[in-house]
């Protein structure tokens, strides 16, 4: 693939992250937390039923916390089953207040089982719901076994409740969740004096209908209900006198919206704006001059000033490209790989390999299939035909690294660090990754060794990139915290989006200096010839080994497809095109051909060399009176249960 495809691709999918940060902070701000509403699924055949269900609940004049006792039996069908669990909602919406929840709080939760069924108790909050299981998970029951369960709840008591006539206990004492059927349900509240009414609802979530009774006697109020099925909840009212209930108030926390944490006002949003004006300023500015390319100011590109000749930098700006006929001046294929884009790829460091066997450090050899000797010729041609692309041998031939960038000396210590004539994918598959790094490190480190750039291109890449997170993450952290406090959580959008921006423009950061720049327009010129170059234009005759010296720059350019099948087409011709002397295939074949084992062919040298994959071998809830017009679910509590 061309380099500048790659270089699209990189900036498309830095974008897709700067864009997915983006949403990311939006749904940061402006999701607010829902509680489900719990429902039960369809009831399997093996369901456990509740045969009957007694809750009786204390309410203390002081605060009005109530004492809870749910005595019920369960019975279980089949096998695997553990014991019961109860849901209870912790917080729930209230009506006509958006920005706070409704919340209940429990505790000294408990159970006993008077059959003996196991009754450990553990408690998982999640979503505004706190879920009792009770049981031991290593032991199963069977048949009918009863359990109680006891625990406090503070919060339940609507004094003086909006539209009524007293004090209120508005409770979903069974929630629409439970999976399991009821019969034989019975409701007894207990208040610190006498009932002065009562109201119940039995059904389907939002359902108006009655309950089975409900009666009242002195400091007590009654309600049963012969059956629920699964899905249907049981809704209580019970009122006092106002004033039964000292110091008891309805419990309530910060619900956070769209509409109160990221408020729609000019202060947020004007300190937003002038954070990201401000800050895209400064990063312009930085961009401007520590970000982009130097030139020498008046000389033609390409070319430098000679020793003593005065010259200005400023701003490299675009420059048509001039054909050039020869590799820049005292450089090899990977660096000039680098020092185009700033970044050194795996194809520079392929163009590596090709470069040392060029320059006769080693020879790439095939490595024929293995074959069953005792096939017969048909045979074992066959074989050899269906699978000749197994592996290559990198034979060393010159130890010596005196005449080699640095670069190429580390990466030929690297591939024959452990042996002299290692084969690509057997022995170098699992190491390849780390040989390729330090190659492609040794690459950074002379872009500013040769004086080509100001600064390691990678390290400036990182540098800006990591700004950009930096002020995402305090963006993202400034906006919750503010808006959780003062509703000013646009704040954050401001640092949150100039970080996505920083962040994306660190994929187009460049600090080449001018001599860079000069070395850069030589190049750009050769890769022009190599990409456009045509059979008729080279003089094999003149220059035999052309082929092979220039094959390192094409791959580091990425026009290794071009450049070959233009050779292919002079040997088409009947042209005389030399055989490269660092490639032996085992076969005799020619590079050239189509199919060969080099370049071209699924499988081939250049197609496993490419891939590093490759390589490797492998309402009742705001205060509401309940008395009128309530209905199932329309009280404070609720939640569901079944067995587990």
């Amino acid at each position: 693939m061309a380099r500048s495809s790659r270089s699209s691709h990189r900036f498309l999918s830095s974008l897709r992250v700067g864009l997915l940060a983006l949403a990311a902070l939006a749904l940061a701000f402006l999701t607010p937390a829902l509680v489900p509403a719990a429902s039960a699924p369809a009831r399997a055949a093996d369901t456990p039923s509740i045969r009957r269900m007694d809750v009786t609940a204390v309410a203390e004049r002081e605060q009005g916390t109530m004492h809870v006792t749910q005595d019920f039996d369960m019975e279980f069908f089949g096998s695997g089953n553990h014991g019961p669990y109860v849901t209870l909602v912790t917080r729930q919406a209230v009506a006509g207040d958006p920005d706070h929840w409704r919340v209940l709080r429990y505790g000294n939760i408990r159970a006993t089982s008077p059959t003996g069924a196991p009754a450990q108790v553990e408690t998982e909050q999640d979503s505004g719901l706190l879920k009792i299981r009770v049981g031991d998970p290593d032991r199963t029951v069977r048949g009918t076994q009863r359990y109680v369960l006891t625990y406090d709840v503070a919060g339940v008591v609507n004094p003086d409740a909006t539209g009524g006539n007293g004090d209120e206990i508005y409770w979903n004492v069974i929630g629409t969740g439970w999976e399991s059927p009821m019969d034989r349900v019975s409701v007894t509240l207990q208040g610190p004096v006498a009932v002065t009414g009562t109201a119940c609802y039995a059904g389907s979530r939002g359902g108006s209908g009655s309950c089975g009774g409900s009666t009242s006697s002195g400091e007590r109020a009654v309600f049963t209900q012969d059956h629920l099925a699964p899905g249907d909840g049981l809704t209580v009212v019970a009122q006092w006198p106002i004033g039964t209930f000292v110091d008891a108030a309805p419990l309530y926390a910060k619900r956070f919206t769209a509409a109160n944490t990221m408020t729609l006002a000019p202060g947020p949003l004007g300190v937003g704006a002038g954070t990201l004006l401000l800050g895209g300023l400064v990063a312009a500015l930085t961009f401007r001059r520590r970000g982009r390319d130097q030139a020498y100011v008046g000389l033609t590109p390409g070319l430098r000033p000679a020793p003593g000749q005065e010259s200005s930098v400023g701003p490299r700006r675009p420059e048509p490209v001039t054909v050039r006929f020869t590799p820049p001046d005292d450089a090899s294929p990977g660096q000039i790989g680098t020092l185009i884009d700033g970044r050194a790829g795996r194809n520079d460091v392929v163009a590596g390999i090709v470069d040392l066997a060029v320059r006769g450090q080693l020879r790439i050899e095939e490595i024929p299939p293995e074959v069953d000797e005792d096939a017969g010729a048909l045979a074992k041609a066959f074989a050899q035909s269906k699978d000749k692309f197994t592996d290559w041998r990198l034979v060393r031939l010159r130890a010596d690294a005196v005449d080699l960038p640095p670069h190429l000396a580390t990466l030929q210590d690297e591939l024959f660090a452990k042996q002299d004539a290692p084969e690509l994918r057997h022995d170098l598959g699992t190491r390849i990754a780390a040989i390729m790094q330090k190659e492609q490190s040794a690459l950074n480190r002379e872009m500013t060794g040769r004086g080509w750039y100001r600064v390691r291109p990678d390290l400036q890449r990182a540098g800006w990139m990591l700004v950009g997170l930096l002020l995402l993450l305090a963006g993202i952290a400034l906006g919750i915290a503010l808006g959780a406090t003062i509703g000013w959580g646009w704040v954050g959008a401001g640092p949150a989006v100039l970080g996505i921006g920083v962040f994306v423009l660190g994929f187009s950061v460049s600090a080449r200096t001018a001599d860079g720049s000069a070395v850069l327009a030589q190049a750009e010129g050769f890769k022009e010839y190599l990409m456009t170059a045509e059979a008729d234009q080279i003089r094999v005759e003149e220059d035999h080994d052309i082929f092979s010296r220039y094959l390192p720059w094409a791959i580091a350019f990425g026009a290794e497809s071009h450049w070959v099948g233009v050779f292919r087409e002079m040997v088409a011709a009947g042209r005389p095109v030399a055989e490269p002397l660092w490639y032996h295939t085992w076969t005799g074949a020619s590079v050239f051909a189509a199919d060969n084992a080099f370049f071209g062919a699924p499988g081939s040298f250049m197609d496993a060399a490419s891939s590093a994959g490759a390589w490797s071998a492998s309402a009742g809830a705001g205060g509401m009176s309940g008395m009128s017009g309530g209905s199932v679910g329309g009280g404070v509590g609720g939640g569901g249960g079944g067995g587990w």
